[in-house]
């Protein structure tokens, strides 16, 4: 049986799939919609779950954040990305502590 986490990053994986494949602006808003309040519900769940303390949490909220800037300054500047791509992998690894440390 897969975990929670599993499912529903698969679930938002594939609704980003369908949603990147959609050809209606019709659909693309509904599950533009659906990914948005998936979204919400995640960070909820992490927010109200996470013990916000905890270093690691705070490596983590930081290096995501960071991550976030890096994405935003590729969006503005295609020659950013190769930086943004190090700050993802730097934010999933800080990501990857924090949970192996729960």
């Amino acid at each position: 049986m897969n975990s929670l986490g599993t499912n529903i990053a698969t679930l938002y994986n594939s609704t980003l799939n369908l949603y990147l494949s959609a050809t209606t602006p019709g659909d693309q808003a509904l599950l533009e919609g659906q990914l948005r309040t998936l979204s919400g519900q995640l960070q909820k769940l992490i927010d109200e779950t996470l013990p916000v303390d905890d270093q690691k949490y705070k490596d983590a909220v930081t290096s995501v954040a960071k991550a976030n800037q890096s994405v935003q300054s590729a969006i503005n500047d295609l020659n950013a990305i190769a930086n943004a791509i190090q700050q993802i992998a730097q934010a999933i690894s800080t990501i990857a502590k924090l949970a192996a440390a729960l």
